[in-house]
């Protein structure tokens, strides 16, 4: 059962109605019932677990809001918002021109990224080196570990992407804030952990519809005669649960990158401001750029 989520505004009764659906309880989600509606089968999700961080309404089409007497209602409980709504980040003060004080702002923004659902550094572009030109791709963001110079994301085993880093380890990540006009260039060295403690705490934790990635029948990038050829037809329709989607952890892989080099870059009016970080072994060594 879910934790007892108020309806602030509700004039029949409480929504005291919570409920773990199948596809919320893999990520720690609250799902909220209104019993003001008779046999109301509406649910809203209103809060993920602090690792996921938070998840807006509208990103479940199809649910409504559960209670019918007051349109646009929300219940009171962590993290609710209404659909169409996205909360956006605070606008941070850079400190452009004290670069000790501007590194710690540029790893409090990345960790920033792993907690909000709506900020722009949540995805970011990652490069790897191919046989003849480099390869780039959206990724998301899962876990920043300023202390180890760590930037995390998850990837298939079988991925293009990972043969290319079992042969140069050597990858860039760009993140890009538009409301900011800053750019974040790291680069780092690769780390693919796979079917250790640390990959299956993080496959534990992965929602169950994105554990259905990893059941492809092929590596990601195979060429196929039509969409629904992806997954073996036994899984065809099938909702996800967690027996179903267990043996994708096979092909789940952690992929722990530690920056060597930071980039910051700020598009401003007056004049831009570009720093670079370097890590000497013992500490961070910083330089102004020509922007």
């Amino acid at each position: 059962m879910g934790r007892d989520i108020g309806c602030s505004r509700c004039a029949a009764s409480p929504c005291a109605t919570t409920r773990r659906a199948d596809w919320a309880s893999a990520a720690g989600a609250d799902v909220v019932k209104c019993p003001a509606r008779s046999g109301g089968v509406d649910f809203f999700w209103v809060a993920l677990a602090p690792s996921h961080g938070m998840l807006p309404m509208d990103a479940l089409p199809g649910y409504e809001i559960a209670c019918p007497e007051r349109p646009g209602h929300i219940g009171n409980g962590p993290g609710a918002e209404v659909p169409g709504r996205r909360s956006q980040a605070a606008r941070v003060n850079w400190a452009v021109n004290n670069r000790r004080q501007l590194l710690r702002q540029v790893w409090e923004a990345l960790e920033a990224g792993t907690r909000r659902l709506d900020h722009p550094f949540r995805t970011a572009a990652l490069a790897t080196a191919g046989d003849t030109h480099p390869h780039i791709r959206t990724v998301i963001l899962r876990e920043v570990l300023p202390d180890r110079r760590l930037l995390v994301c998850h990837t298939d085993l079988r991925s293009p992407k990972a043969a290319q880093i079992r042969r140069l380890s050597g990858v860039q990540w760009h993140f890009y804030h538009p409301a900011e006009r800053v750019q974040i260039l790291a680069s780092a060295r690769a780390r693919l952990r796979h079917l250790d403690e640390a990959a299956l705490a993080a496959w534990r934790q992965t929602p169950l519809p994105s554990r259905m990635s990893y059941l492809t029948r092929h590596a990601p990038g195979t060429v196929l005669r039509r969409p629904a050829d992806a997954w073996p037809p036994s899984l065809h329709g099938r909702e996800p649960d967690r027996d179903l989607t267990e043996p994708g952890h096979q092909h789940f892989a952690l992929l722990e990158c530690t920056v060597h080099t930071l980039e910051f870059l700020r598009l401003d009016r007056e004049a831009h401001r570009r720093v670079r970080f370097v890590w000497s072994g013992k500490g961070w060594k910083s330089e102004w750029l020509t922007p």
